[in-house]
């Protein structure tokens, strides 16, 4: 997807989720972040994510999920 296009999207959303269950270097939660979007990424074993957002504290930006559990991800 040309750059202009992928901009746009993230300036479209409200919210971006990644429930990946392989993402080694996360740079499409890096590119929300950089929109200033909330990510909610599944990092259960994903190192990129887990690295990346931080789920509590006073530096949080974003939500971690399982992205392997269907519970997890629709929040039951």
């Amino acid at each position: 997807m040309p750059e202009d296009e992928r901009i746009l999207h993230y300036a479209a959303a409200d919210v971006c989720i990644f429930p990946s269950v392989y993402e080694p270097f996360g740079i499409v939660s890096l590119e929300a972040m950089a929109m200033e979007k909330p990510v909610i990424v599944g990092s259960r074993g994903v190192v990129g994510f887990r690295e990346q957002v931080l789920p509590s504290g006073t530096h949080q930006n974003g939500i971690h999920i399982n992205g392997e559990g269907p519970a997890d991800i629709l929040g039951e």
